[in-house]
């Protein structure tokens, strides 16, 4: 369903009646002009002391994306801005985005993902889910803290934090803009942001409807060898394999209610699209994943005192999802089903086309190389004329907890802060957080074991399968130590009791310096922990969470009043990794009980009048993993594959008077190691260097009566480069092929 002439109509009727202007500043080109580098750049970040503080002297390595940025070099979506992060990295199968930071990557369950400071994570893996729904329309910045956060955070910010700052952390937001995006793809996209205040009564929120038919990979699909190299049915499914479809959909949501130091709110989003290039299957066309997330919010913020203040909120979340694809899998444990899809059932003995007799299901997995075998075998389907009738009875795999009560969480934050004097603060904090995990109905128990529990697929209504009960609490001093050459001292501590796997004990401590005015050095030491999920919990229910040990030496110079500079170097240890090295980034050997590495990030941003430009980057040394062998028992030390080592960013940015801006992006990946999606292949190979340009002009502010025009329209991929990317959780294609060249476009109106 398209909702876009419906923004529109509802927009133009609201921009005709609000007659509250923004108070937001206008800056013309001149302005900017002037701005110089400090100005640009000197930014308040609020995701590494979850308090608003000055960049530079955060206690954490912390990369931020402006507003002003976003709109400059064309990002459209949360994953474009992230791509020239130093610290992340970005794997896209053009389903939903999956990476990390510094060396950890999966499905981003490393990092903790969060909206305005409270977390978005999905519930029933506890991963960071990036597809469209995180668009820029509403983005005020996006803040990454690339070092540990448990100390405030707790669970699952143990590669750092991703925080995006919208409109409705802003107070003093208000007015409204509509925008059209469209581009490549059959993309179009409609979005209304709004914010207004009556009588100390303040409302914010925004909307959004995306589609888009997405980048078309038949060609892709149908190449045995880059893409589904080894799949034992390929020679039956290529000749069926003749389309390719990926429609997306996304309605991101968010809405927020102030008044005299009470609020409440909402961030919901509803996701819908294929499964990309995931999964190597039977048929492109027919694949659907559906995602549904919903937090409710409220609270107060009180000011006891000009020194002290306390603040207390709850917040209320649900989780669904459900989809189907169509792959090969042989059928171990097919659950019993009502008017959804005809489910096979294996017969007590069958007789091979060569005479043999086989009794059970165990038998038939011996002798045949696939369920898709065992099939034309015994003359149930036929491999010249396999027809859709055949795909959706036998390769369907169908999962949902859509019919339930979804996946549930309820959290308390209580905080209280306390600024002793003009050196010294403390901040004091209790979180009560509980959830209940509702599992997955499939039509093959064997894949989801950890979410299923054998549960028919036309059940209604399910019990939780998992609970977590956790209280945190914890504290976070800052002092000054020195004041004619400013030394300051930060020190956190988080204790977390969860009700399955204990306690966990997560300190942090901070210095920063300030010898020189325009210098500063931050001495950093953190821990941190991911627990595991249900799906790693049913295979070992005393599993316990991931440890992080990280020091950190970053250095940030001033080299004049329009260039800066800053230099991280780390050196991380995780202890009990959680994740089987196949599922992750090695071979199907064993599990992994530690990875340490150390790595070296830069960044240097030079703004002078009109001119904006950055390079930055990271590097990896010694990275590596010490492997427990499930056979031997032994412990055995390898590298860490699929990540590559060097990664390179480069903007040009150039504002014209007239006013326009051209923007020039450069992504570089070096070339690295890494082994075959299809886990049968155990040894590595090279997935070569990729080289990727984005240009991008961007126009505004032009006046149309009281009104505001700017946009920008963007190239991604200029050169149209082939570039390909690991699939680091081994879930069938070999690797992924990255967007081509695409034209995207955004169109604004505002007050």
């Amino acid at each position: 369903m398209n909702r876009i002439p419906c923004i529109i109509l509802f927009s133009s009727m609201c921009l005709l009646n609000i007659t509250v202007l923004s108070a937001q500043e206008v800056r013309t080109p001149d302005d900017l002009f002037k701005l110089n580098i400090e100005e640009f750049l000197n930014v308040k970040v609020v995701s590494v002391s979850k308090k608003s503080e000055e960049i530079f002297t955060a206690p954490g390595t912390v990369y931020v994306i402006t507003k002003e940025e976003l709109n400059r070099f064309g990002f459209q979506f949360l994953q474009d801005a992230l791509q020239y992060v130093p610290s992340v990295y970005l794997y896209n199968p053009h389903s939903w985005v999956w990476g990390g930071q510094r060396g950890f990557v999966s499905n981003f369950s490393q990092t903790l993902l969060l909206i305005n400071g409270r977390e978005v994570n999905n519930l029933i893996a506890q991963e960071g889910f990036i597809s469209r729904q995180f668009a820029t329309h509403n983005i005020e910045r996006i803040e990454v803290v690339a070092s540990p956060g448990s100390a405030l955070y707790g669970a699952n910010a143990l590669a750092g934090v991703i925080n995006i700052i919208t409109h409705e952390s802003n107070p003093d937001f208000k007015g409204m803009a509509v925008s059209l995006d469209a581009g490549s793809f059959n993309t179009t996209a409609g979005s209304v942001v709004f914010g207004t205040s009556v009588n100390g009564l303040s409302i914010k929120g925004s909307y959004r409807q995306f589609n888009s038919d997405e980048e078309d990979f038949l060609d892709f699909v149908r190449d045995t060898e880059n893409y589904s190299k080894g799949w034992v049915d390929n020679q039956y499914a290529h000749s069926y394999i003749t389309d390719y479809k990926n429609p997306s959909e996304a309605v991101p949501v968010t809405l927020q209610i102030d008044y005299n130091g009470l609020y409440a709110g909402l961030n919901y989003y509803f996701n819908k699209q294929s499964h990309g290039l995931e999964k190597v299957r039977w048929d492109y066309t027919d694949s659907e994943d559906y995602r549904k997330f919903t937090l409710w919010y409220g609270g107060f913020k009180k000011n006891i005192n000009e020194a002290m203040s306390l603040s207390l909120e709850y917040q209320h979340i649900r989780s669904f999802l459900w989809g189907r694809y169509h792959a090969g899998y042989w059928p171990d444990s097919r659950l019993q089903s009502s008017g959804i899809i005809d489910i096979y059932t294996f017969p007590d003995y069958v007789t091979t086309s060569s005479g043999v007799i086989l009794h059970g299901l165990e038998e038939i997995k011996d002798y045949y190389s696939s369920f898709a075998e065992y099939l034309i075998d015994q003359g149930l389907i036929d491999p010249n004329n396999i027809t859709e009738d055949d795909i959706r009875k036998y390769f369907s795999h169908i999962y949902t907890n859509k019919n339930s009560n979804g996946s549930q969480r309820q959290r308390f934050d209580l905080l209280w802060s306390w600024t002793m004097n003009e050196k010294a603060s403390l901040d004091l904090g209790y979180v009560y957080d509980t959830i209940n995990y509702v599992g997955l109905a499939v039509t093959d128990a064997a894949l989801a074991l950890g979410a299923t529990y054998d549960i028919p697929l036309d059940l209604s209504k399910r019990d939780d399968v998992y609970d977590s009960i956790k209280h945190g609490a914890f504290f976070q001093l800052n002092y000054s130590l020195l004041e004619s050459s400013p030394l300051w001292f930060n020190c956190g501590l988080r204790y977390d009791q969860q009700n399955h796997y204990g306690s966990s004990v997560n300190p942090r401590v901070g210095l920063v310096w300030q010898p020189k005015t325009d210098t500063i050095v931050k001495l950093l030491y953190g821990e941190a922990f991911r627990e595991p999920n249900v799906f790693e919990l049913s295979g070992d229910p005393n599993l316990e969470p991931a440890k992080l040990r990280s020091y950190e030496l970053n250095v940030s110079q001033n080299v004049s009043d329009w260039a800066r500079f800053s230099i991280t170097g780390y050196h991380n240890t995780v202890t009990q990794f959680i994740s089987s090295v196949g599922s992750l980034i090695g071979s199907n050997i064993g599990t992994v009980e530690e990875q340490e590495g150390n790595g070296l990030e830069f960044n240097f941003h030079l703004k002078k009048k009109a001119f904006l430009a950055f390079i930055n980057g990271s590097l990896l040394f010694d990275i590596t993993q010490t492997i427990r062998n499930s056979e031997t028992g032994t412990l055995e030390e390898s590298d860490v594959l699929g990540i590559p080592h060097e990664q390179y960013n480069l903007g040009l940015s150039y504002n014209f008077r007239i006013p326009f801006t051209l923007s020039l992006l450069y992504h570089y990946a070096s070339n690295y190691d890494t082994l075959s999606g299809n886990a049968a292949f155990s040894e590595a190979f090279t997935i070569d260097a990729a080289h990727e340009l984005r240009f991008t002009v961007q126009f505004g502010d032009l006046k149309i009566g009281d009104l505001l025009l700017d946009g920008f329209l963007t190239v991604k991929n200029l050169t149209d480069e082939e570039n390909y990317q690991a699939n680091i959780r081994r879930s069938g294609p070999n690797v992924f092929l990255q967007e081509g060249r695409s034209i995207m476009m955004r169109v604004r109106l505002r007050q």
